[in-house]
């Protein structure tokens, strides 16, 4: 830790928040992030492929286990709280407030993440696995949704299919051709 570049009078004026901040050493902060479940749609969609408008996304929760912490200071030179060395656990040097689950403060952990803005932070695991559950509940149905209209689909073709090789059997019964070998059937007839 370079406390050089922090005023003394700053250290002490934050005692109080820098032992608000110290009861999330040795716990989890989480976060939200999202991937596509088709690993190939970019690909898929550069090359011209039959595929889905958007891609389906899943929501996933990131844990950061909180190991230790630092005054520091940002680009800027204003104090703040640094967990485990990583800028992305930065926090401004006032008295920490993590977002509580609910579906709008998850919907703004989404975008955000996608807008790679600040990454938004909670501390409860158990309120924001609901709500991340809820979406992917969601992302569920819809994949469902399209693997059923899909299948409808395709055993439309293997119906049309069908039909074609019936249609096909049936004319060359009545030439008396045979349908599987094309050969001319002899036809027997005794009076």
């Amino acid at each position: 830790m370079d406390l050089k570049n922090i005023d003394p009078a700053t250290i002490a004026k934050s005692r109080q928040i820098l032992g608000a901040f110290g009861q999330y050493w040795g716990k989890q902060l989480y976060s939200v992030e999202v991937s596509s479940l088709d690993a190939d749609y970019n690909e898929d969609v550069a090359n011209n492929k039959n595929t889905l408008r958007k891609p389906l996304r899943f929501y996933v929760i990131k844990t950061y286990n909180i190991l230790g912490g630092e005054l520091t200071t940002d680009a800027n030179g204003e104090p703040v709280i640094q967990f485990n060395g990583d800028s992305d656990l930065r926090f401004p040097l006032l008295p920490p407030q993590f977002v509580k689950a609910q579906t709008s403060t998850v919907a703004d952990a989404v975008a955000a993440w996608e807008n790679k803005k600040s990454i938004i932070f909670f501390d409860e695991r158990i309120p924001l696995q609901k709500e991340v559950n809820a979406l992917n509940k969601g992302v569920q149905k819809i994949a469902e949704d399209l693997a059923k209209k899909y299948t409808r689909l395709s055993g439309v073709i293997v119906d049309v299919m069908r039909m074609e090789e019936s249609a096909s059997r049936e004319y060359f019964q009545q030439c008396g051709i045979d349908a599987e070998t094309g050969e001319k059937l002899i036809i027997e007839v005794t009076v």
